[in-house]
């Protein structure tokens, strides 16, 4: 399933082997298990970002970013929704990926989502990761709202700063560094 990186190597130069992450592909390590939520084809993608023509901020390839389960030995569970507008995320939501502990949400929480994923996910942690003063205005007062109506408890790294989540099995997380 591997191909050599388009002009890509390691530090030493070497071509790496690419592999194309889709729906149903796990990697796992002792603590750790990781499975890949969306897309479910490069078609799947190029489909869900002509559903809506792309957002306003113009960049199909949003669509193409990976939505990933991250399990932990403790059974926390972080979906992590990366960039997804809103007709990949209503097709993750159809796929019912179910309750999880926390969510990174789409697109640096633009106005473009589709809050019935966030429903079905109830997180009790929403983390944003977004820049002071972003020229998008990210995130926006209408995914706040949402997120607080879904009773999670929201960590941005323009407030916040980086955010750890701690390994320990203590799910509460600390912010480090100065917001940025």
């Amino acid at each position: 399933m591997g191909v050599p990186a388009a002009g890509g190597g390691d530090a030493g130069g070497r071509r790496r082997p690419v592999t194309v992450a889709t729906t149903g592909e796990t990697w796992s390590r002792p603590g750790l298990a990781v499975r890949v939520l969306w897309p479910g084809s490069a078609e799947d993608a190029l489909r869900a970002s002509a559903a809506l023509g792309g957002s306003s901020e113009g960049d199909a390839a949003n669509d193409c970013s990976l939505a990933l389960e991250v399990v932990w030995a403790d059974g926390t569970r972080l979906i992590t929704l990366g960039d997804l507008e809103p007709a990949a995320q209503a097709e993750l939501a159809a796929l019912a990926p179910g309750a999880a502990d926390i969510v990174k949400v789409a697109h640096h929480g633009s106005r473009f989502q589709h809050a019935p994923l966030y429903h079905q996910l109830d997180a009790d942690l929403a983390l944003v990761p977004v820049g002071q003063d972003n020229s998008f205005g990210h995130p926006t007062d209408e995914l706040l709202e949402l997120l607080e109506d879904s009773g999670s408890q929201v960590l941005r790294t323009d407030v916040h700063g980086t955010v750890v989540l701690p390994a320990d099995g203590q799910a509460v997380p600390r912010s480090v560094g100065p917001a940025r």
